[in-house]
């Protein structure tokens, strides 16, 4: 069940205004609002702690502290109420309206987006405040963050919202958002992930001219962001129906997104996923697409050719449309004829150059059946297919056994790519949606658990980023000092001497200490710790997908 969500400007009040002695308190035992009750009514949240009752609105977001009670004479200053709102989800900033009147169609988004604007002084300060915190955080380590770390996380993201600093705003909500999940030890939570998120954020702040060093005097509109979901007018179209895929978060969302191609074999989804476990997502692919009045169901548009007019697009491909929009039926899609067979016929590096630049990381292979596990090959070499999930709603796993029955067979297929190895998560073959429709016939047993048969040279390198990133600075300080040298030598042995002088100069950062007015030794400032983490995280992402290419994409040059 959904907790409404809170938002960042009255967490951060909240928590300023909170005595002490009450911070102290939940910084000792941060979760300790998921150890009490929580009921939901049809209006209201009542969380039971002992003898006290906090109550909350049941879905709309909390914004003021009106909205919240708590039967404690201490309140709203108590402990009760303040680990309550910290259990909360924060809010998103301003969600696009679908009824909200669409842009005419735009050629230009690429450029606009790269337009130069300048960065006022308060838009420059907020900016300068999101580095600030993130390199605070990232010396505290995410573990070890108490309230004055998260405010000060929670007030960039703050004073970045106010100043239409859109996407360094988002980077520290996701951020603080992993901060409290870490802290409640929600299961969705995830190291790489948080560490991936914490420099996005410094990355984003750096980019405002937010560093010690910063200051451009112009920086581009991508790098600012924008507020609201961007939405771009299409002109009259048919649309081609490709799959639906399941969705289930760990953060408590489920459902079903329908991928569509367009004419020019652009990639769209329309999707229905809403809070709600495992048991919604077959239930939303079988109910009406909320679509330009459409009565088909996901499952029917997955297959269906739908002509529309007065839609839009954002640019991730999520369609959308408003009171004008109009869409009907045109009978069913082909993904062997125009323009879907384009897809396959597309070279696999110009598909690995899309697959990862987008968010869907989708790769579209023609293959023969080789075997099980399940083996695939392609004119590309062998490749193996794998279920998305884990999660006991769907059928793929169980397709897939049954197609490993039927070697030589030939599949057209539609798979995720997953970066780390020749390997594709399987969401659709030769029409049918792999995780809703069942193929008929035996099954192989089981598969087995598929590792990574040749771990990546940076492996170390990440591990101990991600270690910083969890405890702080003191990870790869002094006492760390034998770790990275061994993990240095061996990048070093693996030619990757770029990689050792970054995480040779993190280590020289993290250890720095400056000596106080009475002589005693401090912790330097957080910030050339945060310079170097960054530096090491960038190129580790860049070599990572410079290695995992070369998996996918061996060298085939002619040598005749």
């Amino acid at each position: 069940m959904t907790r409404p969500p809170i938002t960042p400007d009255l967490l951060a009040a909240t928590l300023d205004a909170a005595p002490a002695r009450v911070r102290k308190r939940l910084d000792a035992a941060p979760a300790v609002a998921e150890t009490w009750t929580w009921e939901r009514s049809d209006d209201t949240w009542l969380v039971i702690a002992g003898d006290e009752r906090v109550r909350l609105p049941h879905t709309e977001p909390v914004t003021t502290l009106t909205q919240v009670t708590c039967t404690c004479l201490l309140a709203p200053r108590c402990l009760h109420l303040l680990a309550v709102l910290t259990a909360l989800p924060l809010a998103e900033a301003e969600p696009s309206p679908e009824s909200a009147p669409l842009p005419p169609p735009d050629e230009t988004t690429d450029a606009v987006r790269a337009e130069q604007v300048e960065l006022d002084d308060a838009q420059r300060a907020a900016a300068a405040l999101a580095w600030e915190a993130g390199a605070a955080l990232l010396a505290t380590g995410a573990a070890h963050a108490g309230s004055a770390v998260r405010l000060r996380v929670l007030r960039a993201v703050h004073a970045c919202r106010a100043a239409g600093l859109h996407r360094v705003a988002a980077a520290a909500s996701a951020v603080a958002q992993a901060v409290q999940d870490l802290a409640a030890e929600r299961p969705h939570f995830t190291l790489a992930g948080y560490a991936d998120e914490l420099a996005e954020l410094l990355e984003t702040a750096w980019r405002l001219g937010a560093g010690p060093e910063g200051g451009r005097p112009e920086v581009t509109a991508a790098e600012v962001g924008v507020g609201r979901r961007s939405h771009t007018g299409l002109a009259p179209t048919v649309l081609h129906g490709l799959f639906t895929e399941a969705v289930v978060t760990g953060s408590g969302y489920a459902g079903a997104v329908t991928y569509l191609a367009d004419g020019d074999g652009r990639l769209l989804t329309v999707g229905d996923v809403l809070p709600g476990g495992q048991e919604r997502v077959r239930a939303a692919y079988r109910a009406g697409v909320r679509f330009g009045g459409l009565s088909l169901s996901h499952e029917q548009l997955s297959r269906r050719r739908i002509f529309t007019q007065h839609a839009a697009a954002s640019p991730d491909g999520r369609l959308s449309g408003g009171r004008t929009t109009t869409a009907a039926s045109q009978g069913p899609s082909n993904w062997n004829a125009p323009p879907l067979d384009a897809l396959w016929t597309t070279p696999l590096d110009a598909q690995l150059d899309r697959a990862w630049t987008s968010a869907d990381r989708l790769l579209f292979l023609d293959a023969t059946v080789a075997g099980p596990g399940l083996l695939l090959e392609t004119e590309y070499g062998l490749l193996r297919a794998v279920p998305p999930s884990d999660h006991t709603f769907s059928s793929c796993e169980e397709n897939l056994r049954r197609l490993a029955t039927t070697p030589g067979r030939r599949v057209r297929l539609i798979g995720r790519i997953l970066p780390t190895r020749a390997t594709v998560a399987a969401l659709a073959v030769d029409g049918l949606n792999l995780a809703f429709d069942d193929l008929n016939g035996p099954m192989t047993p089981p598969f087995a658990p598929i590792g990574d048969d040749a771990p990546s040279p940076l492996r170390e390198l990440r591990r101990i980023l991600d270690r910083l990133a969890l405890g702080g600075r003191t990870t790869a300080g002094p006492a760390a000092t034998a770790t990275v040298r061994r993990a240095a030598s061996r990048l070093r042995r693996d030619h990757l001497p770029t990689a050792a002088t970054l995480l040779e100069t993190l280590a020289d950062r993290a250890s720095e200490v400056r000596r106080g007015v009475t002589g005693q030794a401090v912790p330097a400032p957080p910030d050339r710790t945060a310079r170097a983490w960054l530096a090491a995280m960038t190129y580790e992402r860049h070599a990572a997908l410079s290695l995992s290419r070369a998996r996918w994409l061996p060298d085939r040059r002619d040598t005749s």
